[in-house]
């Protein structure tokens, strides 16, 4: 949005500029604290009345047009900031909700971590346990086959003394032992596959729970900036809607200021119904006012006090009277 209030003031400093010209031709032949009125004008005079007249129409006119496009302007970015206000807060309300949700399951995904945690602590002494018990029934087994290596050789030795009671201890069966070891064994494997499949499971909660701790902070990112840029609009919708009320108050007294000068100046204005020049130096001087231009408002027109003003009144109408007669 272009920035209208320079060029506002540039409208309103060539107005009062005008304003000048018309107080300086006016008086040039006689001053206004003299009270006649039938000043015998030259016509150069009266060219540079009407002159500065127009101009001072055309440049409030001027004035007015640009401060109604700046108030339309303004008021349209401020519904615009409030449409995105509202999208932005919105979005603040979903992300948080997507963001509350992300949290539970990282709470729910490091809680199963944990008790997996558990379940391979007690695993692991489950596998210790078992290779304890593997280890105990092979040194069993491993002992009774010494044992039976060793009444092999006695009883080879005593076959021809005690036939009956060598092979007796020859016949010694080791099956039991054996089935025993062998058992033992599946007892093993079947801890070692539960703790690799614990582990398995272990390995693939850490990974969700990177996953949905990455998506948390980037949520939580999306957040902290959606909010920040809720606060943004939020100061820019109380900085708009200022403005705008600043300017509706500006481009109020702006058309005021078009009315009184229409009346005092404008061709088109009977005598009958003229305005005087004290409402458009009064309204004049309000729009730089408003605009906090206060120093551009200089010159003769600064100096006028009501004898002058009565004395303007009176020439100036008696030049359009001259003008609208001729």
């Amino acid at each position: 949005m272009p920035d209208y209030k320079p060029l506002i003031v540039d409208d309103v400093q060539h107005a009062i500029t005008a304003v000048n010209d018309i107080v300086i031709a006016l008086q040039r032949d006689a001053p206004l604290t003299s009270d006649l009125v039938e000043v015998n004008y030259s016509k150069p005079t009266v060219d540079s009345f009407h002159q500065s007249s127009q101009a001072v129409v055309n440049n409030i006119r001027a004035a007015s047009d640009k401060a109604s496009q700046w108030l339309s302007e303004t008021g349209d970015q401020l519904s615009r900031n409030l449409e995105e206000s509202h999208r932005v807060e919105a979005s603040v309300r979903e992300t948080s909700s997507q963001l509350a949700q992300t949290n539970q399951h990282v709470a729910a995904t490091q809680n199963h971590i944990d008790a997996l945690n558990a379940e391979i602590n007690n695993a692991n002494a489950h596998l210790s346990n078992t290779h304890r018990a593997l280890s105990d029934a092979q040194d069993r087994l491993d002992r009774r086959k010494r044992e039976q290596r060793a009444v092999r050789i006695g009883a080879a030795a005593s076959l021809f003394f005690a036939p009956i009671v060598a092979i007796g201890l020859v016949a010694l069966d080791l099956g039991p032992m054996e089935d025993a070891v062998n058992s033992q064994r599946g007892a093993v494997r079947a801890a070692e596959n539960q703790l690799a499949s614990l582990h398995q499971q272990l390995q693939s909660q850490q990974t969700a729970l990177l996953n949905e701790q990455s998506r948390s902070q980037a949520l939580s990112n999306q957040v902290a900036q959606l909010q920040q840029r809720a606060q943004g609009l939020k100061a820019e919708v109380a900085r708009l809607s200022d403005a705008r009320a600043k300017l509706a108050e500006l481009s109020a007294n702006i058309n005021n200021c078009l009315h009184a000068v229409d009346a005092a100046l404008s061709s088109s204005v009977t005598i009958t119904s003229m305005g005087s020049m004290r409402n458009v130096v009064t309204g004049i001087k309000g729009i730089a006012t408003g605009l906090s231009s206060d120093g551009m408002f200089a010159g003769p027109v600064a100096q006028l006090n009501d004898a002058a003003f009565g004395a303007l009144d009176r020439r100036v109408t008696a030049i359009v009277h001259h003008r609208l007669t001729f």
